[in-house]
């Protein structure tokens, strides 16, 4: 049993308000969804325009999500940070084990070591949690009020981090690869999502979200089954 005050026991309530049902979550997932938007517009205007999936969809969720999470200053939108991130990425096991990364991890230890640990110091050195989402602000409180400081602050952020990351780039690619690889479906899931498309007398084209949960079995069916086939692997994209 964890003890009153420790680190662990008080981490899952220092988070929650950014990730339970409410404001905070509504927040992180306006801001995420705004991104792909005015991503997928600049897309459309490229038509027809060829992707390699599997980046195309690293790339827009990885930049959706740390938007969402750190604002105006999100390390990420430093290239170098991006390209730090996706070396140090496919051997975090190694990493989590201490399975001597420094001797078959170097390329994944010296990305976090001498990029993504620094870029994230500045971040919170510079106060860019304040302009963050609920979530990075209770991280970072959550942090500090257990004594942590500078480069410590910044080196667990990049192990919580992970989480937010690391699967869910498997599990969307998973799931556009399926939907595209078959007709009927895709037509099936742009019907449905169609459907609840509003558009107003200016042009503008509004979807509330929170009605795909209950009107497009479909989609949700193959977001199901998308987890249940590949849920099981720590990270379900292909090698890269």
């Amino acid at each position: 049993m964890l003890e009153d005050g420790s680190y662990l026991s008080t981490f899952v309530p220092s988070v929650s308000p950014g990730l339970a049902p409410g404001p905070g979550l509504d927040a992180l997932n306006a801001a995420a969804v705004l991104y792909l938007s005015d991503s997928l517009s600049t897309l459309d205007k490229k038509n027809p325009t060829v992707v390699d999936l599997f980046p195309w969809i690293r790339g827009q969720l990885n930049k959706a999500t740390t938007e969402a999470i750190y604002g105006k200053k999100n390390p990420f939108r430093d290239p170098a940070v991006q390209e730090a991130w996706y070396a140090f990425e496919p051997l975090i096991m190694v990493h989590m084990l201490k399975a001597w990364p420094s001797v078959i991890a170097r390329k994944s230890l010296r990305a976090r070591e001498q990029i993504l640990i620094p870029a994230f110091e500045r971040y919170f050195a510079q106060d860019g949690h304040l302009q963050g989402s609920v979530l990075a602000q209770g991280r970072y409180e959550h942090n500090t009020s257990h004594g942590l400081r500078g480069r410590d602050v910044a080196a667990t952020e990049i192990g919580q981090l992970v989480a937010s990351l690391v699967n869910s780039v498997g599990s969307a690619f998973w799931m556009v690869y399926h939907i595209f690889s078959d007709s009927s479906v895709l037509s099936d899931c742009r019907n449905e999502v169609e459907r609840l498309v509003q558009q107003d007398d200016d042009g503008t084209c509004t979807l509330d979200l929170s009605m795909l949960k209950s009107s497009c079995p479909v989609l949700m069916s193959t977001w199901q089954e998308t987890l249940r086939r590949y849920c099981h692997d720590r990270y379900a994209g292909p090698a890269y």
